[in-house]
C-alpha cells in the first residue's frame, strides 16, 4: 500500500510539472534566450540583459535601465519610468525612485511608497528595509513587523532574506574583517541561532550550510543535527540534494551526506523545479535529473536554472 502511495504521489507530481510551464535561461553564441523542459526556444525582446524568470516574470535590462518585465511568451508586460527595479517575489517588485526604495505590483502600480535607503525582495511575506542606517522587516502593507534598531542595540549591521522562519543576521568589525560573524534571528526579532558563526547560509530542505571554522556543516534549524562532509566546496540544500565540490568535480549529496551523483562534473548549480543546471569537462551546460541522467545534452555556454514562469 505505502508503494502505491509513492507511486501515485510522484505520478501527481509529474503531472504539475507537465501542466505548469518552467524555463531556464540559457546563453550560447553570444545570443540569450529561454528554453522549456523540452529544449524549446522562447525569445527574448532585444536587451542589453536578462534575468531568469522569478513570480512569473523576467527582468530586463533596456538601454542600460532594469525597468522593464516579460512574460513566458517573450511580450514586455511592464515598462516602468523609474531606473531600476528587481526582481518580483510574492507579487511585489523593489523599485529605486529618486534614490529611495518602494515597491510596485504586478500591473506596475508603485503600492509601498519609496521611504528607504535599501530593501530585499519578499520572502514569507516579509522584506528587509533599511530605515536611519538600521535594520528592520516591513510586510505587503508596509508596516514595520520587526522594527529597525540602533547598531549598538541589536549588535548586527546586514540582514538578508526569511527564510524557513529564520533570517540571517551579520556583525562586522570595520577594523578586523576576520571578525565578521553570522547568526539567524526568529520572526519576532529574537536571535535564535547566536551570531558567533563565521559564515552562514539561509535554510532549504531544513537545513543550513555554516562555517565556524574548517570545513562546511550542514546544520539543522535546532543545531543539534549536522551533516559533515570532507569538501572543497559545497552549495545549499534543494529539493533533497546539495551539489559539493570534491577535489576539482562537482556531483550531489542526499541530506545524509552519501554521495547520490558522483563528482563528475565541472560546475554544478542547484537543483530546481526537478533539473539542476551542470558544466561538463568541456566546459558546455546541460541539465540532469535526480538521478543525474542527461534530460537537457550539454550545449550552452551558461545556463540558469529551470523557474516558473506562469
Amino acid at each position: 500500500m505505502r508503494r502505491v502511495s509513492l507511486i501515485l504521489s510522484m505520478l501527481v507530481f509529474h503531472h504539475l510539472l507537465i501542466a505548469q510551464d518552467f524555463l531556464a535561461l540559457v546563453r550560447k553564441n553570444g545570443e540569450q534566450y529561454f528554453i522549456d523542459r523540452s529544449s524549446k526556444v522562447i525569445r527574448c525582446p532585444k536587451a542589453d540583459k536578462v534575468r531568469s524568470f522569478s513570480d512569473g516574470l523576467a527582468r530586463i535590462k533596456i538601454d542600460g535601465m532594469w525597468a522593464n518585465y516579460m512574460n513566458k511568451n517573450g511580450s514586455l508586460t511592464i515598462t516602468l519610468p523609474y531606473g531600476h527595479a528587481e526582481d518580483f517575489s510574492e507579487g511585489y517588485a523593489a523599485v529605486a525612485v529618486d534614490g529611495a526604495w518602494g515597491y510596485i505590483n504586478k500591473t506596475g502600480k508603485l503600492v509601498i511608497r519609496p521611504n528607504f535607503e535599501e530593501v530585499g525582495i519578499f520572502s514569507e511575506g516579509l522584506a528587509r528595509a533599511k530605515l536611519n542606517r538600521s535594520w528592520g522587516f516591513i510586510d505587503t502593507t508596509g508596516r514595520w513587523v520587526i522594527k529597525p534598531k540602533p547598531l549598538a542595540e541589536t549588535g548586527y549591521d546586514f540582514v538578508m532574506n526569511f527564510k524557513e522562519g529564520k533570517a540571517r543576521v551579520r556583525k562586522s568589525n570595520m577594523q578586523d574583517f576576520t571578525k565578521i560573524r553570522w547568526g539567524y534571528i526568529d520572526k519576532a526579532g529574537k536571535v535564535v541561532i547566536p551570531v558567533a558563526l563565521y559564515k552562514a547560509e539561509d535554510f532549504c530542505d531544513s537545513l543550513a550550510r555554516v562555517k565556524n571554522g574548517g570545513d562546511w556543516v550542514y546544520t539543522d534549524h535546532d543545531k543539534k543535527g549536522k551533516i559533515k562532509i570532507k569538501c572543497d566546496d559545497a552549495r545549499d540544500f534543494s529539493e533533497g540534494l546539495a551539489a559539493v565540490k570534491q577535489g576539482e568535480r562537482w556531483g550531489y549529496v542526499n541530506t545524509k551526506g552519501d554521495w547520490i551523483i558522483p563528482p563528475t562534473y565541472n560546475e554544478a548549480k542547484e537543483f530546481k523545479n526537478g533539473l539542476a543546471p551542470v558544466q561538463n569537462n568541456k566546459k558546455l551546460w546541460g541539465y540532469i535529473d535526480s538521478q543525474g541522467q542527461w534530460l537537457i545534452t550539454p550545449q550552452f555556454d551558461e545556463a540558469e536554472s529551470f523557474a516558473r514562469a506562469d
